[in-house]
């Protein structure tokens, strides 16, 4: 019976399983076992270099025997990080084409019609359903309209006890005029008070006439009267003054 065009046996065959936790190495076993009678040479390659690292990643495997490659995850600290679909591995292989063969500068020359390929996928074990879930949940039609509904109540709702700016501008427009009355109405009380002001000066001005007439004359008949009567007018206007302030 032929021999296969280059007979290595790759186990697991389609998928490289990693049980979790990922927040330490976690490594997966890689085994090429050759089943024919030819030293056979391999590279392993992935999608995300990065994340792994294969030791050895190229090798031979003498006629009968095993090759074990570890498949190193580094630790990710979040396994909502991890993104199992994006990652995959290759192993490339051919025949060795002499005894001392010189793997880097094997992949460089050789016809790639010599060379075979075998492709795994990578599988995450041990992702807890909350991180499952979220990686494959979708907004839904209602889920989208509930959002957006949501936010036009917030754009247009007041919360209480804050005040819109129209009715701001309304207090201030009515606290200006209240004000500019206050001003008015102070204005004409202090007009009036410096008018009292005058009429006391003009009485105390007839007083000091009537006691110096009264040093050098015979003094009038009831001035005490005049006096007291004088004396309660200017407080009778002061007080009037006084109440129009308040």
């Amino acid at each position: 019976m032929a021999e296969p065009k280059v007979a290595l046996q790759i186990s697991p065959p389609q998928e490289l399983v990693f049980q979790g936790p990922f927040t330490d190495v976690v490594t997966s076993p890689l085994r090429l076992m050759n089943r024919g009678t030819q030293p056979i040479c391999f590279k392993v390659k992935t999608t995300a270099p990065k994340q792994y690292c294969v030791r050895p990643n190229s090798g031979i495997v003498a006629p009968g025997h095993t090759f074990e490659v570890s498949v190193m995850l580094q630790p990710t600290g979040n396994e909502a990080s991890v993104e199992a679909s994006r990652h995959k591995f290759m192993v490339q292989y051919c025949y060795a084409p002499h005894e001392n063969v010189d793997l880097e500068g094997l992949w460089k020359t050789i016809n790639p019609a010599d060379l075979s390929y075998s492709k795994l996928r990578v599988v995450f074990a041990g992702l807890s359903n909350a991180n499952t879930t979220l990686g494959t949940q979708e907004e839904t039609p209602a889920s989208i309209k509930y959002i957006q509904n949501s936010t036009t109540k917030s754009v247009h709702h007041t919360p209480p006890g804050i005040q819109t700016s129209s009715h701001v501008t309304n207090l201030r427009s009515g606290n200006d005029d209240e004000f500019a009355r206050m001003q008015q109405k102070a204005q004409k009380a202090e007009n009036e008070l410096t008018a009292v002001r005058k009429d006391l000066d003009d009485i105390m001005k007839k007083y000091t006439k009537l006691q110096h007439d009264r040093l050098h004359g015979q003094a009038e008949v009831g001035f005490p009267t005049l006096q007291a009567i004088l004396i309660t007018v200017a407080g009778l206007l002061i007080g009037l003054i006084l109440g129009k302030l308040m």
